[in-house]
């Protein structure tokens, strides 16, 4: 698999992935994948720098990863679709912040209600 310049051949667990279970693949602008497993998100530059497990996740299982044009990631898991800033998630790695994820909820009896 070629990401950018990099190849990636088989990121398991004992790479520092947080679950064999990927669930899903996403490459930002910088090169950078963020994988959704079944035990975490986890960010691969190089290799597996970081995981989130709860760090300002609704869930530890992730199944799928957007970015829109704001710098937001939306992600779906069990407990539904939430979305929190990429660049919250910079400051949580420099220790300075924590993630601060915004569901997004169904409301009303017209389904859907936008955040």
């Amino acid at each position: 698999m070629s990401f950018g310049t990099r190849e990636v051949e088989n990121l398991k667990k004992r790479d520092g992935l947080s679950d064999n279970f990927v669930h899903a693949v996403y490459e930002d602008a910088e090169h950078t994948l963020w994988i959704g497993t079944k035990g975490g998100l986890n960010r691969y530059r190089t290799q597996v720098h970081d995981v989130y497990q709860r760090a300002g996740l609704f869930s530890d299982e992730i199944y799928e990863i957007i970015e829109d044009d704001f710098g937001y990631f939306w992600m779906s898991c069990r407990k539904g679709i939430f979305r929190v800033r990429k660049q919250d998630m910079d400051d949580l790695d420099r220790g300075s912040s924590r993630a601060s994820p915004a569901p997004c909820r169904q409301g009303g009896r017209t389904g859907q209600r936008a955040v």
